[in-house]
């Protein structure tokens, strides 16, 4: 440094226009530089060249550590203030001393200058400084002597960075510049990646304050630190610094700006700038003559959009609001809204924009959504979005605690629940008291779930009042509402001791029972006496109940006055609030000779030899010990003999059972001799007093006449209703019933068995009986005792032969279930006495919707099997009413019955359905013409063998001789369930009737002469309906 010379820093910018890029393939060596190259964008790339002078190394040192800039290379050059050989190795060494060897890359450049200026430093010198640098004391380049610089060198190293940084680098020279203009000279690509280029002059100044940094105009970041130095000239002197507010800036460290006085000049230290920064520094001085002199720089503070705002904000319905969006920017910043995810901008006359945010005029619902309050600095090209996302909400109204009824039962779980009503959802907190809050404890006896308080095992400490807060994220003051918890105890009784007592008509007593309350809430307290069927107990037959103490000492009494027999028994003490309900057993145990109770008879009907039961109960305490005892006095037992099993003959098993309270069952199962007829049987009971019922065994009679309640004729058959008599000795097996034609000369009696069943009604029918005819016939009841007395003769005549009897519920056809198809159902009561052969529909339109006349003309005939009691009619129209008629043939005439229906509307899903599947459905309707042929040549083969056998048969049957008898004219019944019989006399329908009506068999007017005829009858009229 020379005299009055001072070394100013000077900007140059490189401009590239109109420059010719370079551009070819990397090579593998400049592929592995690229990939190497781990560079942080968020930091200011910069290379420093350097001569590595004692002033470079304290420059690099700085730049270093400070946290904007990223240092990618350092290279040096020899041909200034080191030599060559020291260059290199002296930044090496002084990086590893400071921890920075492995971060930063050293390039050793050139040794000559590119073009002699005539300056040379003298060798002496250098050999000083390289000497001091060197040693132990300086940078001690033996401590690490593996140090290794760049394999490329210094303009290889500056290329490369520059060619594969991600963003402009700002170069930092520090030397002679020799390396970068042999750079920029070997590959001119890299001047567009070069940022700033920084580099030293000399110049001559005199008579002037010197500020650094030099320019007139700064603009620096908010909040970060600055420095700046005032130097006076040989000529001059520096005082002060002063503001833009015109105020000198003390001399104080620890404020934020304060002056530091250096042998050099005053620095201006300012830490954390801000806008109150902004405007015009000065610093102060005098000249030679004493008179006072000044340089100044105007400091811009440039601030970052920043926006002042809360990223929720909450909203209340209906109100007029605004939604606050502060913005903060120097140059200052244009504000414009956005609504939605999608950012549509707002032009809704509902919405009008205010200094300091948005402003809604009557805020809807519609209003919840998210707001984007976008700022843009036209100056300097920024713009931030910032987004707000509003919230319509109501205040807290409407807080009240809800609590089941019991709310509190002592020893189980009391829920309390807050309720509101607010937007957004209210929060709550639960309080006990005035304001102890409540919440979760260590042992889980409160539990907060959202709106809920729930307190387990809740006791009669958990009294008191309980509050809830509730609020939101709007309303955070909310409500409050309070709820008085009463706990409320279960009633508890005390025991009550069982009392036994030994009965004696002779001497009546009194007993008293006494429940009382021992502890429990008087709340809607009740206490009374009941039987176990949980039926009260009234004051009757000697029962008393005493309530003149329940107020006083909560206690009642039940009193038996005097004590019977039947007050025998457990009664309950009932005790109830609205807590539970408990109970306590008083036990009355009534000591008293054993009763005989049932059954209520002194006669045993039976025969002998047959196993007959023998019941006896008593009503006895305590348990008796029952006997039976056969009444033949002998000499060994004059008192009779206790009967036992496997001892004595006709004893099968004796049993006894508890089948109540106090009641005792013994069953004998004895099979009696002739000689036991007349005898006593006796069913003694002892506990130890003796109660006893006496049975004497009779001869059992056969049964009464039938009770014939109904004769119901039919047309080939009768039916005979039949009531039994409970009053028979024995139960009837069978009934046994003959009947024969009335007024005929040829008897043909015939004889049917019955079995009896277990009813009290029974209907016995007999079928193939002839039409329009006089019967009679005659019924007796079989027993185990014998037959009975006979009933009848009765005398009944079956019916003329009908047309069928059938009926139409219209209920269940009246509507279809689709609007096509509709399915016909009818129920044959009766076939009239003649097999039905044929069934017929028919149906046409109706003329009305209601009435049964017929439109248009009827459809032809539709011919079914007589046994189909249904048919689903097809081919309808949509929404169209019928009139559809059923016809039932039979050898008598023709049934008809008429009913209404109607088809369902026509429906989309049914019509893409029908027109998708046409096609196949047609194809399914026409079978193949061949097999239409074939069924009909194996028909017309059947006809003809068929008649053929017919003719032969019948042939045949003209040249036989055959006497008719009074047999071949009977008829052979058949009763329900009892017999079937495969002979038939007369015509057989060829049809089955339905589901619900049985297939009969009928009589006809002519029997046939044996089965042969019947046979070949048979298999004509099959051949003949077949045709």
């Amino acid at each position: 440094m020379t005299g009055r010379s001072i070394l100013l820093t000077s900007l140059f910018s490189i401009i590239v226009n109109n420059c010719y890029v370079y551009s070819r393939a990397l090579t593998f060596t400049e592929q592995q530089i690229e990939l190497c190259i781990n560079q942080d964008i968020k930091r200011q790339p910069v290379i420093i060249d350097t001569d590595t002078d004692v002033d470079d190394l304290w420059a690099i040192h700085y730049i270093l550590n400070v946290p904007t800039v990223d240092v990618l290379a350092i290279t040096t050059v020899g041909n200034g203030y080191s030599k060559p050989f020291y260059s290199g190795s002296n930044v090496l060494t002084f990086l590893d001393l400071i921890g920075c060897s492995n971060s930063v890359a050293v390039g050793y450049g050139v040794n000559l200058p590119l073009m002699s200026s005539g300056f040379v430093i003298p060798s002496s010198l250098l050999d000083v400084i390289d000497s001091y640098m060197t040693a132990a004391s300086c940078l001690n380049q033996s401590v690490n002597i593996f140090l290794q610089p760049s394999p490329f060198s210094a303009i290889e190293l500056i290329k490369l960075s520059l060619k594969y940084s991600k963003i402009p680098v700002d170069i930092l020279v520090l030397g002679t510049m020799t390396n970068i203009a042999t750079a920029i000279s070997e590959d001119r690509s890299i001047i567009s990646k070069i940022g700033t280029l920084y580099f030293s002059v000399l110049l001559q100044i005199s008579g002037e304050l010197v500020i650094k940094p030099s320019q007139s105009s700064l603009t620096r970041d908010q909040y970060k630190s600055f420095i700046a130095l005032c130097t006076d000239q040989l000529d001059s002197r520096v005082f002060r610094w002063r503001s833009p507010q015109q105020r000198d800036i003390p001399e104080n460290l620890n404020d934020r700006v304060t002056v530091e006085r250096h042998t050099n000049g005053i620095r201006l230290r300012i830490r954390n700038l801000t806008t109150d920064d902004q405007g015009t520094w000065e610093c102060i001085g005098t000249n030679a003559n004493g008179q006072q002199i000044q340089k100044s720089f105007q400091m811009i503070i440039k601030v970052p959009i920043t926006f002042h705002s809360d990223s929720i904000q909450y909203v209340e319905l209906g109100e007029s609001v605004i939604i606050k969006c502060s913005v903060q920017a120097n140059p200052t910043a244009e504000v414009s809204w956005f609504k939605g995810q999608d950012k549509i901008r707002i032009e809704n006359p509902n919405y009008e924009l205010v200094h300091d945010g948005l402003h809604i005029k009557h805020v809807e619902m519609s209003d919840n959504d998210i707001y984007w309050c976008r700022a843009d600095v036209l100056e300097t090209g920024e713009s931030r979005d910032f987004s707000i996302s509003v919230i319509v909400s109501k205040p807290i109204s409407q807080t009240r605690i809800t609590c089941a009824n019991p709310c509190a039962i002592e020893k189980k779980t009391a829920t309390l629940t807050c309720e509101a009503s607010g937007l957004p959802t209210p929060k709550y907190l639960w309080f006990y008291g005035s304001d102890s809050p409540v919440g979760a404890s260590e042992v889980p006896k409160f539990v907060v779930r959202s709106n809920q308080l729930t307190i387990n095992y809740v006791d009669e400490t958990d009294n008191g009042k309980y509050s809830c807060q509730a609020f939101n994220e709007f309303d955070r003051k909310g409500q409050r509402a309070e709820y008085n918890l009463n706990v409320i105890v279960p009633p508890r009784l005390s025991l009550i001791s069982p009392i036994e007592i030994n009965f004696d008509s002779q001497h009546p007593q009194r007993v008293t029972f006494q429940c009382r309350i021992e502890r429990g809430s008087t709340d809607s307290l009740s206490l009374e006496w009941q039987y176990l069927n949980h039926t009260l107990i009234q004051s009757t037959n000697g029962i008393f109940i005493d309530r003149t103490q329940y107020e006083t000492h909560k206690l009642i009494e039940l009193r038996f006055d005097p004590v019977r027999r039947e007050h025998f028994g457990n009664y309950s003490c009932v005790a109830k609030n609205l807590a539970d309900s408990t109970y306590s057993i008083a036990s009355l145990f009534i000591q008293f000779q054993p009763v005989y109770v049932g059954p209520n008879t002194n006669i045993i009907t039976t025969i002998p030899n047959y196993r007959t039961i023998i019941r006896c109960q008593f009503e006895s305490y305590p348990s008796p010990h029952i006997q039976w005892i056969k009444m033949s006095r002998t000499i060994q037992d004059p008192q009779g003999r206790i009967l036992a099993v496997g001892i004595d003959n006709g004893v099968n098993d004796i049993t006894t059972k508890h089948i109540g309270t106090t009641l005792y069952e013994s069953v004998l199962s004895y099979t009696p001799a002739e000689n036991d007829f007349g005898l006593s049987f006796e069913c003694r009971a002892l506990n130890p007093r003796i109660g006893r019922h006496s049975f004497t065994l009779q001869r059992a009679q056969p049964p009464k006449k039938v009770n014939i309640t109904h004769v119901k004729p039919l047309s080939n058959g009768v039916e005979i209703f039949i009531q039994t008599f409970d009053t028979d000795d024995l139960p009837v097996l069978q009934y046994i019933l003959k009947y024969d034609l009335q007024d005929t000369k040829d008897s043909q009696l015939q004889t049917l068995i019955i079995p009896a069943q277990k009813s009290t009604k029974q209907i016995i029918k007999i079928e193939n009986l002839r039409p329009s005819t006089n019967y009679q016939l005659m019924i007796v009841a079989e027993s185990r005792a014998g037959i009975g007395q006979q009933t009848g003769p009765i005398q009944f005549r079956t019916l003329d032969r009908q047309i069928p009897d059938f009926t139409v519920d219209e209920h269940i056809n009246r509507t279809c279930l689709s609007d096509e198809s509709c399915l016909i159902t009818w129920n044959i009561e009766s076939d009239g006495g003649a097999p039905i052969v044929r069934t017929e529909i028919l149906y046409a339109q109706a003329k009305d919707d209601n009435g049964l006349d017929i439109e248009g003309p009827l459809s032809t005939p539709i011919l079914i099997d007589s046994s189909i009691t249904e048919y689903e009619l097809s081919g309808l129209k949509p929404d169209t009413n019928y009139i559809v008629i059923i016809k039932l043939y039979n050898d008598v005439g023709v049934a008809e019955q008429k009913l209404h229906i109607k088809t369902n509307e026509e429906t989309n899903e049914y019509n893409t359905l029908r027109k998708n599947s046409l096609l196949t459905d047609d194809r399914k309707t026409k079978p193949n013409k061949w097999i239409i042929v074939g069924i009909i040549i194996a028909i017309i083969f059947s006809a003809v063998a068929i008649i053929t056998v017919c003719v032969l048969l019948r042939v045949f049957r003209l040249d036989g001789k055959h006497e008719t008898t009074n047999s071949d004219h009977q008829t052979t019944p058949m009763m329900n369930g009892d017999h079937h019989s495969d002979k038939t006399n007369g015509f057989t329908n060829s049809h089955s009737s339905s589901t619900k009506y049985k297939k009969s068999i009928s009589t006809s007017r002519q029997l046939f002469t044996d089965h042969d005829s019947v046979l070949r009858q048979a298999i004509c009229r099959q051949t003949i309906d077949l045709l």
